[in-house]
């Protein structure tokens, strides 16, 4: 189920091509973990802290009009030093091998929530939009029917999602699908006949 000692997690998936940047893979003992790439989260601070610090500038000149104005360019001042510091990593999926079950950790999916590698027939990946909100959110189809979500993937990054459906399958030895905004169904990994 898991890749030998010594072999490359990437090696051990399959990836012909550079893997994917936004998702990292990291393999410590029996659990395999999937996160976001560091250099995507430290982009995202500097964009939390040009962002509020662009709100304080402006509300800071729109004050000499409008006095209420400086209360909103101390709450944007605060922002831009206290909320990049909240941004962090945090782990999406995991993969229990010791015990044969996935670790569904995301907020928002019911964390905590464990499933069993046995009763999966399949992982099922679906580009769906909530609102003006796309997203993608990787399923595992159960062997006794119905769908439980393992993981979100927010924006429109579809090369994401397929390479997340294709590691999963590949770890887990399940057949993966990604089904794009479009309707069309690209087979992530194909379960190798033996």
């Amino acid at each position: 189920m898991v890749a030998t000692t010594g072999e490359s997690l990437s090696d051990y998936l399959g990836l012909d091509e550079e893997p994917c940047k936004s998702i990292r893979i990291i393999q410590s003992g029996d659990r395999i973990s999937f996160t976001p790439d560091e250099a995507l989260l430290r982009r995202a601070v500097v964009n939390a802290r040009f962002a509020f610090s662009a709100l304080a500038l402006v509300s800071l000149f729109v004050a000499m009009w409008f006095p209420v104005a400086l209360l909103l360019t101390f709450i944007a001042a605060f922002c831009a030093w206290k909320l990049p510091m909240r941004i962090m990593a945090h782990e999406m999926v995991a993969i229990d091998s010791s015990r044969n079950v996935i670790l569904v950790t995301q907020k928002g999916i019911n964390p905590g929530t464990e499933i069993s590698v046995d009763y999966i027939a399949s992982l099922r990946g679906v580009y769906e939009t909530q609102g003006w909100d796309s997203r993608s959110v990787v399923m595992a189809a159960m062997s006794s029917g119905g769908d439980v979500p393992i993981v979100f993937l927010t924006g429109t990054d579809e090369a994401e999602a397929e390479y997340v459906c294709h590691a999963l399958g590949r770890i887990l030895d399940k057949p993966a699908s990604y089904t794009g905004p479009f309707g069309e169904k690209k087979c992530c990994y194909p379960v190798q006949s033996s």
